[in-house]
């Protein structure tokens, strides 16, 4: 967990890519890392409880989270909001597919991301995110 925040710090006041980069091998790496993530915006935004053992509900929707990611995204640095479309929405997406029923919300915060004249890689991020959004909604 305090490797998390301060990760997040670094993300949110540094913009520091090198650690989205790294945070992100880590988290693939570390299955306790991606309970954490997994865990962390639903219990923060009140969409769940904190339970022992970081547990969440199996039918768990993540609306007030999706409104947070969401304002996020168009808030936040290139760095952090890297680490959301690169770590954090595929984390969500695999819990709740329907993404807080904020699925067209999400696409759009991301377009609108695109459109800015932002760091290369996270228009890359952006572009990526957008694919799989895509192409999980044609399925």
């Amino acid at each position: 967990m305090s490797l998390r925040s301060s990760v997040m710090g670094i993300l949110i006041n540094g913009n520091d890519f090198d650690t989205a980069f790294k945070y992100e091998h880590l988290v693939e790496k570390s299955p306790v890392l991606g309970v954490i993530e997994e865990w962390s915006f639903p219990t923060y935004t009140r969409d769940a409880r904190p339970e022992p053992g970081f547990n969440l509900s199996r039918s768990l929707l993540l609306r007030n989270t999706a409104a947070e990611v969401i304002g996020e995204i168009s808030a936040y640095s290139d760095a952090y909001v890297y680490y959301l479309l690169a770590v954090y929405i595929p984390v969500a997406l695999a819990r709740d597919p329907t993404f807080g029923l904020a699925l067209p919300r999400l696409k759009a915060a991301i377009s609108n991301r695109l459109d800015r004249d932002g760091d290369p890689r996270l228009r890359i991020q952006c572009e990526r995110m957008l694919r799989k959004l895509e192409g999980a909604s044609s399925d």
